[in-house]
């Protein structure tokens, strides 16, 4: 935790948006680059009823660190998508997680 999901973006840009920014976001989040996990999510956009190519959305899902952080995570992330070339729309949205919904090897945090 944080569960970081993509789509919208390839599995190549993600392993580098993984590479480039996972220091810096556990560094902001106090855990270790090994707690965070990515995910490439294959999706097709519809338009008007036609296929789309979309737009990079980023799903962070965490144990709420403060606005701050937040606002720092957001900006790490858009860039990063920006310097892989997105330079469209690109959305970066946060799912706060209460940590007694969540369990890991049958315990919640």
């Amino acid at each position: 935790m944080p569960h970081i999901r993509a789509r919208g973006t390839t599995v190549d840009d993600v392993k580098t948006l993984s590479r480039i920014t996972s220091a810096e976001i556990s560094e902001l989040c106090k855990c270790s680059v090994s707690d965070l996990s990515w995910e490439v999510t294959q999706t097709q956009f519809i338009v008007d009823g036609a296929p789309d190519g979309g737009y990079p959305i980023v799903e962070f899902l965490w144990f709420d660190r403060g606005q701050e952080v937040k606002n720092k995570i957001a900006r790490i992330l858009d860039e990063a998508l920006k310097q892989r070339g997105y330079s469209g729309d690109r959305a970066i949205i946060f799912s706060e997680v209460d940590q007694t919904n969540y369990f890991e090897c049958g315990n919640h945090f």
